[in-house]
């Protein structure tokens, strides 16, 4: 592919001129594919293979092939009891949050006939769930949380239950459990013995009522029902960081965050924002679902909200947004380009004005730090314009 081609085919337009102030272009291209409504209230999401499993409120819980998101098929469905809430599948099993019966557990090796091994309930009113190896997490609404072994799926045994906060959300990785806790914020535990969870840290933000959090590297992505989405820094979970303002926008129920975007379900719309500065989450996207959005999965190149009584919706998320190009001061005589890597084969260019075709190549070739490509280059004396072509 020519340079010029690339130009004004593949090309990621990110001018940035001294003052520092960057542009980013919208993700125009989310389409809804696939729609499918058994009845119910799809409230929680898990994927397994082609396989979307949902959480479907009164009507329990429905397995569906989604290998042609465009033509999805229902294909198992079994109702056992109250209001199914929230879905967690590892390996054979479902793991389903059951509202006032507590656990389920489901055998799902077979999608189309899935089957029923154990219910269980500690006396709260499942809300939530994550599963680990061996382990399940249970948010019981304001009953706390409420811990599992699973070890026998067949038997699961409460081995742990605490009453700290009232648990909206739970996000498991490594040995910390991070709770979108209603009254408190972010709640981080650590779980490293599973029998004696202990609280290490928390966060909590002004009006907040946090629902949903999603993690990446060092950071903590809540949606909450009256900030929006914040974000906050977990380097050290004893102690995490709010790093900037909510976003507003409304009763965030549910996030996903995969690549510089987080993916959010506000009830009554599909939302997007650009992350790529998690200090400055910017809207990319608002779509109106048509219903009440509770969840939201990404896999592959394809989005899948729960709309309660609207079902499952799909959305091809195309060619995402380009990644931002970020610009900042090191000292009083250099200032940093930076964007995400890995990236395609590309070049950075600059100009001292846009609307002439005087670019010219800075680098191809840059450092990789701490997650970011960046490039550091002596301040302009004047205006200068950047952009990042792709090839």
């Amino acid at each position: 592919m020519s340079q010029s081609h690339s130009l004004f085919a593949a090309i990621s337009w990110l001018a940035l001129w001294f003052g520092f102030t960057n542009c980013v272009p919208a993700q125009t291209n989310l389409t809804l594919v696939g729609q499918v409504n058994d009845g119910g209230y799809a409230e929680g999401l898990a994927i397994s293979g082609h396989y979307a499993f949902v959480a479907n409120g009164t009507d329990g819980l429905r397995s569906y092939d989604v290998t042609d998101p465009a033509n999805i098929i229902s294909v198992g469905h079994i109702n056992d009891g109250s209001f199914a809430y929230d879905v967690a599948v590892a390996g054979r099993f479902a793991y389903l949050a059951d509202s006032a019966d507590g656990l389920r557990i489901y055998d799902i090796a077979d999608p189309t006939n899935m089957v029923a091994v154990a219910q269980t309930n500690s006396g709260g009113y499942a809300f939530r769930v994550a599963s680990a190896t061996n382990v399940c997490y249970i948010g019981n609404f304001d009953g706390g949380l409420a811990v599992y072994d699973i070890s026998n799926p067949a038997n699961p045994r409460e081995v742990a239950q605490t009453n700290y906060g009232a648990v909206f959300g739970l996000t498991l990785r490594d040995n910390y459990l991070y709770s979108a806790d209603s009254y408190q914020g972010l709640a981080i535990l650590d779980v490293s013995n599973p029998t004696n969870p202990i609280p290490v840290g928390s966060a909590s933000f002004p009006g907040g009522d946090a629902e949903r959090a999603t993690l990446q590297g060092h950071y903590a992505f809540v949606g909450d029902a009256e900030n929006g989405l914040t974000v906050f820094d977990i380097t050290d979970p004893a102690n995490p960081v709010s790093v900037g303002p909510g976003t507003g926008g409304g009763y965030m129920a549910g996030v996903m965050i995969s690549g510089n975007y987080v993916y959010a379900a506000t009830y009554n719309d599909f939302v997007v924002y650009d992350v790529a500065d998690p200090t400055n989450a910017i809207l990319a996207i608002n779509m109106d679902t048509g219903g009440n959005a509770h969840s939201v999965l990404v896999a592959g190149s394809h989005a899948y909200v729960a709309d309660d009584s609207n079902g499952l919706l799909v959305y091809s998320l195309g060619q995402p947004p380009p990644p931002r190009l970020s610009m900042a001061r090191s000292d009083a005589g250099h200032v940093v380009l930076s964007w995400p890597a890995p990236t395609a084969a590309f070049s950075l260019q600059e100009n001292a004005d846009p609307a002439t075709t005087n670019w010219m190549t800075t680098t191809d070739s840059p450092t990789v730090t701490g997650g970011n490509n960046q490039f550091i280059l002596p301040a302009p004396g004047g205006a200068r314009f950047y952009r990042l072509i792709f090839y």
